[in-house]
């Protein structure tokens, strides 16, 4: 009868305590995994299951209580559009390569999301349930459905605002953004505020992206470079991807470092982060302009 009545408690509290909103860094098996996480999935227009992290701004999910000691400025922040950030990650990674990079972006109030590019992490399957190969030359030149999915599941998002959304790519991460940027220009209503391309190259795996970066010329770019970058292909990066500096004819800039590795290894100097997010803010005014206040 004891054992009844435990078990009859027990499931009247698992049926009356509200699931979290968000995923609290002690709750998430993945490593590192932040506050502010909510896990999404959405099926590209090739039939793709991606997976990935929406993570909010730290406006929306911390309780911020105005003078008046109510919940006010609390409610005024989850009612709020916040501009997004799209998060591409390297070659045999997944969307926790950003770690390093996702709580600064949601410090400064940007949507974040980071997906696990196909035959990566857990977008290991189509729709129909079949498994894909690992295999990058197969999946790399379709990669760009992948980003373009994400944009399109991002807009839908009542927390962002469709008008200001940056995308970032590291190593073929920065490949995939470019290729996503160029399909866009043949695609209505996409615009992208910036790009940032840490570690790109003309080629990666036999997908080259010298002749579309040129094309995307109204998009702003952001080039981040170490001068001794050693790539998975073992080529040289830094001159391939400064080469694409150089060419680019629209408006750019270049961070240029010195020793930091490839890609993501170069978020571990926090002045490359906060370049980033200055180079993000400066093409999303009202995230800017939040930031100044949120620093001042």
């Amino acid at each position: 009868m004891r054992e009844k009545y435990f078990l009859f408690i027990a499931l009247i509290y698992l049926l009356t305590t509200p699931a979290p909103a968000f995923i609290a860094a002690e709750e998430n098996n993945a490593p590192g995994a932040l506050p502010g996480e909510e896990y999404i999935s959405f099926t590209t227009s090739d039939g793709m299951e991606i997976h990935g992290s929406m993570f909010y701004p730290s406006q929306y999910f911390t309780q911020n209580k105005n003078s008046a000691g109510d919940d006010t400025g609390a409610e005024t922040a989850i009612n709020k559009r916040y501009p997004a950030a799209i998060l591409l990650h390297m070659w045999e990674r997944d969307r926790y390569d950003w770690l390093k990079l996702i709580p600064e972006l949601q410090k400064a109030n940007y949507v974040v999301m980071a997906i696990d590019l196909r035959g990566h992490g857990k977008s290991l399957y189509r729709s129909n349930g079949k498994r894909i190969t690992s295999d990058v030359y197969t999946n790399l030149p379709n990669m760009k459905y992948d980003a373009i999915a994400a944009y399109q599941f991002a807009g839908r998002q009542k927390i962002v605002d469709p008008e200001k959304i940056s995308v970032m790519g590291a190593s073929i991460g920065a490949i995939v953004a470019v290729k996503f940027a160029y399909a866009t220009m043949f695609m209505k209503n996409m615009p992208i505020n910036s790009l940032t391309l840490i570690s790109p190259a003309e080629n990666y795996f036999s997908v080259d992206i010298k002749e579309i970066i040129s094309r995307c010329r109204p998009i702003p770019i952001l080039f981040v470079l170490d001068k001794q970058d050693p790539s998975p292909e073992k080529t040289n990066i830094f001159s391939s991807g400064n080469k694409l500096y150089i060419d680019f004819p629209g408006i750019k800039k270049a961070i240029i470092s010195n020793g930091l590795g490839h890609g993501t290894k170069m978020l571990s100097r926090p002045q490359v982060i906060s370049s980033i997010i200055e180079w993000v803010d400066s093409h999303a005014p009202d995230a800017a302009k939040n930031n100044k206040k949120r620093n001042s």
